[in-house]
């Protein structure tokens, strides 16, 4: 007897647990499942009076426009829903639009079980994950859409609307043809949500001593950028700083390198090294006071288990785990696995050590960048001559270096130098041919090209070089020797 009611008694204990458990779950579904690090962007969430139904072909929507300056991501919505019966699985959908009108392909989509949704025509919120963080363009018009594939008339979702016109950016869309064709209800708007994330993120900071000296500090952390159009093809050092503070006192600053998913870093000597493990350490990007993006901040707050130490093997970690996240990130290849062991392949090697400056210097054993007698290595190139092209061309013409580079299967680094032998070679041959020697500037220019990279002279340095020395030449070819 004992023995049946312990049973009975457990049983009873785990049907409690049970419901409490899914009780949890279902009240999380409705206020706040999913929320994450993420933030509210465009919603309309009042004023709403009644429902539009959404089940089989015919399907729901709602366009909505994005800010003017940052992008954010969408990766959940949040809707106001009731049903009727038990309409199964409601996906919700992104799509971009022409006409203020949903076309092409969904960019992302999620589901949720809408048999679990409330019954009652009030409705309640729902949240829904999308597959993917879609990053959404500036001052863009999308569409948010609702479909219930398998209910019916007696089985469907009603989504809540205002039919006042109340959402100034957007409006109702309906189709009964299942995306074929699309109308609006121009006085109506959906209630509804659109969560993301900013495109202005420190994503995590590593602090590693001992990195030059005893005692000093290094903060490795990577960021992500993202700005309008417009901007990208800027330089990002006119709109935003990184900042190393402790609480709100800074403690040291430089501007963004770089657009987009980037490795960063500060480094503090022994003098300058903040105290270890001290509370309230932060990394912070923030938009420059007078332009577009003042205001725009983003911070990491650093834990305990941030602070690493003096084990640099685990900076190399570090490293190649980032450079494994860039690389699921652009699709691009980074690393490379050589005799047993992975180093980084040339593009690899310019992002991390324009990043990290120091790098290349006290960890190269995880570059595995050759070197090309007479031209630079790729170490020397991403200080030296991707500064020095940058400054000339900007970064669309360096992508352009970069991607004539990945065309021929070569360096970056290779064909930067490449290009200044070119112009070595064209500058004193139009000086040569000026003055009546075409063969003088031949001559000259390749030995100037090897001493003055093997010296580390900027480019310009060594096109300057040989012109002058023609001129000289020449010169002397007609005036003293003539006498």
């Amino acid at each position: 007897m004992f023995k049946r009611r312990t049973s009975l008694a457990s049983l009873a204990v785990l049907i409690i647990v049970l419901s409490l458990v899914m009780g949890f779950l279902v009240v999380a579904d409705e206020v706040g499942a999913g929320t994450g690090d993420e933030s509210l962007y465009e919603y309309y969430i009042t004023s709403d009076d009644a429902g539009a139904t959404t089940y089989g072909y015919a399907w729901v929507g709602q366009t909505f426009t994005t800010g003017a300056e940052i992008p954010h991501t969408v990766s959940m919505v949040r809707v106001k829903l009731y049903r009727v019966g038990s309409p199964g699985l409601l996906t919700a959908y992104i799509f971009e639009t022409t006409g203020s009108l949903p076309t092409g392909l969904p960019l992302a989509e999620g589901i949720l079980n809408a048999d679990g949704i409330s019954n009652g025509t009030g409705g309640g919120w729902y949240f829904i994950d999308l597959d993917e963080g879609v990053y959404l363009d500036t001052d863009t018009e999308y569409a948010l859409v609702l479909e219930v594939q398998g209910g019916d008339s007696g089985n469907a979702t009603y989504w809540r609307y205002d039919n006042g016109n109340g959402y100034a950016d957007g409006q109702c869309v309906i189709t009964e043809d299942g995306g074929g064709t699309w109308g609006n209800m121009g006085a109506n708007d959906m209630m509804f949500e659109i969560w993301g994330h900013l495109g202005v993120r420190v994503l995590g900071v590593n602090v590693f001593s001992d990195f030059i000296e005893t005692g000093d500090q290094l903060y490795v952390f990577y960021y992500q950028v993202i700005v309008g159009d417009s901007y990208m093809i800027q330089n990002p050092i006119n709109y935003f700083n990184t900042k190393l503070l402790v609480s709100t006192t800074l403690k040291a600053q430089m501007k963004l390198p770089s657009w987009d998913l980037m490795p960063g870093s500060f480094y503090l000597n022994e003098a300058s090294a903040l105290e270890w493990a001290g509370n309230l350490t932060l990394v912070e990007i923030s938009g420059i006071t007078g332009t577009d993006f003042a205001g725009d901040t983003a911070n990491y707050t650093l834990v305990a288990s941030d602070w690493i130490g003096s084990d640099l093997e685990l900076l190399d970690d570090w490293v190649f785990a980032t450079a494994r996240y860039m690389e699921d990130y652009y699709g691009e290849t980074l690393i490379v696995s050589m005799e047993g062991r992975y180093l980084l392949n040339d593009e690899g090697s310019t992002i991390f050590a324009r990043g990290i400056p120091g790098l290349v210097e006290y960890r190269p054993d995880i570059f595995g960048a050759g070197t090309l007698p007479g031209l630079p290595s790729d170490e020397e190139f991403t200080t030296d001559y991707q500064d020095t092209l940058e400054d000339q061309f900007g970064e669309t013409g360096l992508a352009s270096f970069a991607s004539l580079a990945e065309l021929t299967g070569t360096s970056t680094a290779l064909i930067g130098g490449l290009f200044w032998m070119s112009i070595v070679l064209l500058a004193v041959y139009v000086v040569g041919g000026a003055v009546g020697n075409f063969g003088v500037g031949i001559l000259i220019a390749p030995p100037m090209v090897f001493v003055g990279s093997l010296l580390g002279l900027i480019p310009l340095v060594y096109v300057i070089l040989p012109i002058f020395l023609v001129l000289v030449y020449m010169t002397a070819k007609f005036t003293w020797w003539r006498a």
